[in-house]
């Protein structure tokens, strides 16, 4: 069975083939905000977070929920460098761009499609300001890794 949780904004929590994906992280709301009634804090169970870009309505709660989980991140370049920033394991997060995909269990593949949403400099990804990013897209991003 999958189930599919709205946050409202752009936040969902996916459950499907035994995983527990959120789709963006931004759970909490400023104060005064109508609220969704969770923290991320709240957070015990998450296997995926997939962040869409790294605006705050997207990529806020995401720390909170990786400290609380096992839960391993996929995100851009500048996501990554973000959570990077916010002290994220780098062993837990997975850069991509346009082209990647990534396996998130034996049943479940995500596939990933250009955006230009974000920068692409990430130490954890091997990039800086000004170097070229070169994917190869008949591999995933941990074989691209490894």
């Amino acid at each position: 069975m999958t189930t599919l949780y709205w946050y409202v904004c752009a936040t969902f929590r996916l459950k499907t083939h035994g995983l527990t994906i959120f789709l963006d992280a931004y759970i909490d709301r400023a104060e005064g905000a109508p609220g969704t009634g969770l923290s991320a804090g709240d957070i015990t169970e998450c296997d995926w977070i997939v962040v869409g870009h790294s605006h705050f309505d997207h990529l806020y709660g995401a720390e909170r929920i990786m400290a609380n989980t096992h839960a391993t991140l996929i995100g851009s370049y500048e996501t990554i460098r973000v959570m990077e920033a916010a002290g994220g394991p780098a062993e837990r997060m997975i850069c991509v761009a346009g082209v990647d995909g990534v396996r998130l269990s034996d049943d479940v593949f995500g596939s990933v499609y250009p955006s230009q949403h974000s920068s692409l400099w990430s130490v954890q990804c091997g990039t800086q300001s000004g170097d070229v990013s070169i994917v190869d897209p008949g591999l995933t991003r941990q074989e691209q890794r490894d």
